[in-house]
């Protein structure tokens, strides 16, 4: 059985995680968030737009224009 204080963590884990992903998807700026190796996270309908690049197509790889981005 799992403990009832981890069930409330994850679930709050959870809400976190939907909560900075609606933050940065409807920012009225172009935002992307990364991770610490340059690996984009999300970025906001704003970013599309002026990048012109599908979020799908970017998310969970490394940041375009970045040394990553080229290897």
């Amino acid at each position: 059985e799992i403990p009832k204080a981890r069930l409330q963590a994850e679930a709050e884990r959870a809400l976190s995680k939907s909560v900075i992903a609606t933050f940065v998807q409807q920012a009225p700026v172009p935002l992307v968030m990364t991770d610490t190796q340059m690996r984009v996270l999300g970025v906001s309908d704003r970013w599309v737009e002026a990048y012109g690049l599908a979020r799908s197509a970017v998310v969970g790889r490394p940041l375009p224009g970045t040394a990553e981005d080229e290897v």
